[in-house]
C-alpha cells in the first residue's frame, strides 16, 4: 500500500510538473523559448529572452505549481487516514515534490528537456515547510545582492536547506 502511495505521489507531481510555464508563456506571445537563449524552458531563460515581467510570471507559475502540489498533498493525507500513509505525510509531500521538480525538468512531450527545475524546488520546500524556505531565501537573497551569480547559490541553497531544517527540528 505505502509503495503504491509513493508511486501515486511521484506520477501526480510529474504531472503537475510538466506544466512548462516558460512554454505557455512563449508560445502565446509566439516565440518558441527552446530555440532561443540557453534553450531551457525556464525562468532564467524567459527573463532573458522575454524580458522581466515574463521572467516573473515564468517564476511564479513554476513556483506555484510546487506549493500547489504539496499543499494539496498536505490537505488530502490530512482527510484521509490510511494507516502508514498518515504517519508519513511529510515523506509522500517530498515525493510529490520530486516529482513536480521531475516533470518539471524532464517533461516527455518535449522530449525530456525542460527547465533546471530551481523555481520548482523552491515551491516544492515552501509546499513542505515554510520556516526553511524563509531562511534560505534570505540566505539567497543576500548572496545574490551581493554576487550575482544566480545558479550558484540556488545550489548553495539546495545544500543548506537540510541544514536549517535539522537546526529547526534539532
Amino acid at each position: 500500500m505505502i509503495i503504491l502511495a509513493r508511486f501515486v505521489c511521484l506520477v501526480c507531481g510529474y504531472l503537475f510538473g510538466i506544466i512548462q510555464t516558460a512554454y505557455i508563456y512563449g508560445r502565446l506571445h509566439g516565440i518558441d523559448i527552446r530555440q532561443h537563449g540557453s534553450g531551457n524552458s525556464g525562468t532564467t531563460n524567459a527573463l532573458r529572452v522575454l524580458g522581466k515581467k515574463a521572467g516573473l510570471i515564468v517564476f511564479l507559475g513554476d513556483l506555484l505549481k510546487g506549493v500547489v502540489a504539496c499543499s494539496l498533498t498536505h490537505i488530502i493525507l490530512d482527510m484521509v487516514n490510511l494507516p502508514g500513509v498518515s504517519d508519513n505525510k511529510y515523506l509522500f509531500v517530498l515525493y510529490i515534490g520530486f516529482g513536480v521538480v521531475l516533470g518539471h525538468n524532464f517533461p516527455f512531450y518535449m522530449q525530456f528537456k525542460g527547465g533546471k527545475g530551481i523555481a520548482a524546488t523552491s515551491g516544492m520546500i515552501i509546499g513542505l515547510e515554510t520556516y526553511s524556505d524563509t531562511s534560505c531565501s534570505i540566505h539567497y537573497k543576500c548572496c545574490c545582492y551581493k554576487v550575482c551569480i544566480c545558479w550558484f547559490h540556488t545550489y548553495n541553497v539546495r545544500v543548506l536547506y537540510p541544514v536549517y531544517d535539522i537546526r529547526h527540528y534539532g
